[in-house]
């Protein structure tokens, strides 16, 4: 999984809105498509105070030799990175099949954040991933999804409208942030959109998107009063377009 500059400039404004601190747990081992410079010029034009100096690492780039995922989730304000793999576990990594129901009792309430870029479509049973999600945060916690909604054919077992987000978390009783849908030619274009797609709008006629592929992003805050695992509705047939939950 990747993070390109644009995703990148986006969890920084998430960081500058609502700040990120304690543990994170990233849902795989992300490749950062940038390096400590270009990070440097998107936290500058975000306004945006990098929490660590990636300049202070000794080793700051990875494998792929972009920055290191937990360098640059560390620069956005975590003190701790969490990192679930499976099919290439390296060490410091957690391995976890997230098709499995069950979520590990040491992982339950453990995260502050969970981010899910572009990991979901990749799983066979989703709304298992979805409830680890929902056991892992604590309350207050933050899951931010960026995951396919079109023109990705191919790319994973799954793409996802915006009105599965809406339904999903508000069957279980989270409070939702923010849907967009990020709009791209090439998953690594410097230009994209990042367009809010208002409850309401999830269930419209069909959104087309041309010949650009679209990611959701899509942020949701854990209460004290979210379930976990209550199958969700779809808006449109227990509410109707626009009009109050039916009774």
């Amino acid at each position: 999984m990747a993070v390109s500059p644009f995703l990148a400039r986006a969890l920084i404004d998430q960081a500058k809105r609502e700040p990120f601190s304690g543990r994170l747990v990233a849902l795989s081992r992300y490749d950062m498509w940038f390096r400590t410079d270009h990070l440097k010029v998107l936290a500058a034009d975000a306004g945006f105070d990098l929490r660590v100096d990636p300049d202070d690492d000794p080793e700051p780039l990875g494998a792929n030799q972009g920055l290191r995922a937990e360098l640059f989730f560390k620069a956005l304000g975590f003190s701790e990175v969490v990192t679930l793999e499976l099919f290439d576990p390296a060490p410091g990594t957690v391995v976890l099949d997230l098709n499995l129901a069950d979520t590990p009792e040491d992982m339950i309430g453990c995260a502050d954040a969970v981010f899910d870029l572009g990991t979901s479509e990749h799983v066979y049973h989703p709304i298992h991933l979805l409830n680890h999600v929902a056991r892992m945060l604590g309350p207050g916690g933050r899951a931010i999804h960026h995951t396919p909604a079109n023109n990705m054919l191919n790319h994973g077992f799954f793409q996802f409208s915006p009105t599965f987000y809406y339904d999903h978390y508000e069957a279980n009783r989270f409070e939702v942030l923010e849907v967009m849908i990020n709009l791209f030619s090439h998953p690594n274009d410097e230009v994209q959109s990042l367009l809010p797609i208002a409850r309401e709008a999830s269930w419209r006629e069909p959104m087309m998107t041309g010949a650009k592929s679209a990611y959701n992003f899509v942020v949701a805050r854990k209460t004290p009063e979210s379930t976990v695992g209550v199958p969700a509705l779809q808006a449109v047939y227990t509410r109707g377009p626009g009009g109050p939950p039916k009774t």
